[in-house]
This record gives structure tokens, sequence and C-alpha cells, in this order.
């Protein structure tokens, strides 16, 4: 008989929040050195996805409020977290700052496309 590892425990709703929480406040002290555990913060992201609705809105919270820092490292970030958000189930318009954004630069192109139409 083959002995197969063990998965390892999913870990609790509160060592998830946790997690979260730290690596919220390394990623606005420092995006670059905080996202040296990619994988990791990946994991855990993903744990936070999986979980029930209250751990969801945490991640999504997270991640809101990491992009809306304004040191260094926050396009890193940004990139981090548009990479993962597939493999999340969570659309781009779930997270405030994105659908902002996303608001802003459609009426920027609107703005663009008028400027051209005037020429």
């Amino acid at each position: 008989m083959l002995d197969r590892p063990q998965a390892e425990p999913r870990p609790s709703d509160q060592q998830i929040s946790e997690e979260l929480a730290s690596y919220q406040r390394q990623i606005l002290a420092n995006a670059h050195s905080a996202l040296q555990s990619r994988k990791f913060i990946a994991d855990v992201m993903k744990s936070a996805a999986s979980g029930g609705p209250a751990l969801r809105a945490a991640l999504i919270a997270f991640i809101d409020s990491s992009l809306q820092g304004e040191q260094l490292g926050v396009s890193v970030f940004r990139k981090f977290v548009e990479d993962n958000l597939p493999a999340l189930g969570i659309a781009r318009e779930e997270i405030p700052t994105l659908a902002r954004w996303a608001a802003k630069s459609s009426e920027l192109q609107l703005r663009r496309d008028r400027l051209v139409a005037d020429a």
C-alpha cells in the first residue's frame, strides 16, 4: 500500500482573517517585500474566497484597502490581484476601487472619443 501525503488542514477562519490583516499591513508598508511570498498570500486569498460570506467580505475589503495605498509597489499588488481574481471567483466589479478605476477609465475613453470625433 502506498503512503499518500496527508493534505494540510485548512486554516481556521480566524487564522485566515489574521493573515489577511497581517499582509495588509505589510503591503501598505512595502508592497514589493510583502509580495515576495506570492504563493503563500495567493493560498491565503484562495482560502478566504472559498470560506463563508464573512471571509469573502474580509478578502474583498483586504484587496480594496490594499489597492488604495499610495506607496511604491501598489501597482505590483494591483497586477498580482488582477492575475488572481479569476482563481478567487471574484469579479473586478466586486472590488470598489477597481470598479471606480474602471468607471473613470470608461469616462476618459468617452472624452477621448468625443475629442477625436470633433477634430
